[in-house]
């Protein structure tokens, strides 16, 4: 990965890159450096599933959070409500046998965050609306 981000920065210094590209491969990039040490952290593949879905719960409902008509303060709101809801699904499935209840766990991480935003959202929508 070293060897890929200096030849990036050697092609952005000659200038083959615009501006705007340079940024989007960045972003490429780092994502590909995330992805590649997520199997070191994990002894089965089943573990890497359920932090995977974890990441992707937490990243689709950052977008959600920011793309929905509310005020900052509504923003706010809903985005501590929706960590939260991921923090507490997470003590809550921390203590479950995994191999035992994976398909619990794994429903979990995703189900109960996805309920705590939309309901959050339905009970925020007409206090913070943007009109």
């Amino acid at each position: 990965m070293l060897v890929v981000l200096l030849l990036v920065n050697v092609i952005n210094n000659g200038g083959i890159l615009l501006d705007w590209q340079m940024k989007k491969l960045k972003y490429v990039l780092a994502l590909a450096i995330l992805a590649q040490s997520t199997p070191a952290y994990a002894d089965q593949e089943e573990v890497l599933l359920t932090v995977l879905l974890e990441l992707l719960t937490v990243v689709a409902l950052g977008f959600v959070v920011f793309a929905i008509h509310l005020d900052r303060i509504g923003k706010l709101i809903l985005a501590i409500i929706c960590l939260s809801a991921v923090v507490l699904t997470f003590l809550a499935t921390d203590e479950l046998p995994f191999d035992e209840n994976q398909v619990t766990i794994n429903l979990l991480v995703v189900g109960v965050p996805l309920v705590a935003c939309l309901v959050g959202y339905y009970a925020l929508r007409n206090r913070f609306g943007k009109k």
